[in-house]
């Protein structure tokens, strides 16, 4: 198996992108920048495959991060 640059792919697509995404600090963004769904519903799927805390899954903003 063969290693990835998985920061250098990002930024390659950060690169490509016209927007100004913050995706190292918002999963909005991240989403976004792998054209992934980032609506809430999708996110908070997504917080609670990654264990979110249960006290960030009802503050939308707390939960991005």
């Amino acid at each position: 198996m063969s290693a990835v640059d998985v920061l250098g792919k990002l930024e390659g697509l950060v690169a490509k992108n016209p927007q100004k995404l913050n995706w190292k600090s918002s999963i909005v963004d991240l989403m976004k920048l792998l054209n992934l769904d980032s609506r809430l519903t999708a996110r908070k799927e997504l917080a609670t495959e990654l264990r979110c805390p249960a006290d960030k899954m009802g503050d939308s903003a707390q939960m991005n991060l």
